[in-house]
């Protein structure tokens, strides 16, 4: 127990980039792997062990706990990245300031915002 739960003040995790793109990777993971999908689009429970066991095998001294580190940060993420796919006319849509924020950590996906990809399912 580190001290800042000892003391009663609520405990924190500053994510790095790193960690992000791994967290996220981890989920992906997850999502393609059997039985862990669940029928509402969301994982089956036990999943936040599931995914603190795997950041901690690929992140060297990797403290990062299922509660409440990665919990808070899938809802920090889904709420901060609304990025949407459009079934309908089969592109990325989101609102500009999101585009403008995921532009500058991938620069590459700069032309892609409402642009059709007809052929991805």
């Amino acid at each position: 127990m580190d001290a800042s739960t000892k003391s009663g003040k609520r405990s924190t995790h500053q994510w790095s980039a790193h960690e992000d793109g791994f967290l996220i990777q981890c989920c992906l993971d997850l999502k393609d792997k059997d039985g862990w999908n669940g029928d509402n689009g969301t994982f089956r429970p036990g999943y936040l062990v599931h995914l603190e066991k795997t950041m901690a095998e690929k992140i060297p001294n990797c403290q990062i706990k299922g509660t409440p580190y990665i919990q808070s940060r899938l809802k920090t993420l889904k709420s901060q990245y609304r990025l949407g796919w459009d079934d309908v006319n089969k592109c990325v849509t989101c609102d500009i300031e999101v585009w403008d924020g995921w532009v500058k950590s991938h620069p590459s996906v700069a032309g892609h915002r409402n642009k059709p990809f007809p052929y991805l399912d």
